[in-house]
């Protein structure tokens, strides 16, 4: 939407393929197949380095914001508001299917994917990686809100 009033573009049918918001979208990201995300919005295959460092070139001001609201990124309890909640200075955002990417202070990008797209495995992996001690083990709890495993990074 920032980039429709930036750009004089109509806000209705921004999601929309033919839209030039979905069509500048699609000039910088280069070709690539296309297809409808969950959201309703069109995606475009990236490889994960792709994905990394198209938040790591970001532009500063939208950076900021998202470190200095984290809860409007992603929600209260979520996979990309925790990583920024505990590493300050970090930037992330989560995606479908799995996927999480996010930049440090320093300007390093990283991408996580879990390979079969549950999400849950997330935390484990960036804790076991980013060093983020309280994501490296994720109670598995069952409908009655009783834990009943873990998933781990050993």
């Amino acid at each position: 939407l920032a980039a429709c009033r930036a750009n004089g573009w109509p806000f209705a049918g921004y999601r929309l393929p033919g839209h030039p918001v979905q069509e500048r979208i699609r000039a910088l990201l280069g070709e690539g197949e296309c297809a409808v995300d969950g959201c309703g919005i069109p995606t475009c295959a990236q490889p994960l380095t792709g994905q990394a460092s198209l938040l790591r070139s970001a532009p500063a001001r939208i950076l900021a914001a998202m470190r200095a609201r984290p809860e409007l990124v992603g929600g209260v309890d979520s996979d990309d508001t925790a990583l920024m909640r505990a590493l300050p200075g970090w930037a992330a955002k989560r995606g479908a299917e799995g996927l999480l990417c996010a930049v440090s202070a320093d300007g390093v990008g990283w991408a996580f994917k879990v390979a079969d797209g549950n999400a849950r495995a997330l935390r484990p992996a960036i804790g076991a990686v980013l060093g983020v001690d309280e994501f490296v083990v994720i109670p598995i709890d069952n409908s009655r809100g009783e834990i009943v495993g873990e998933i781990a990074a050993v």
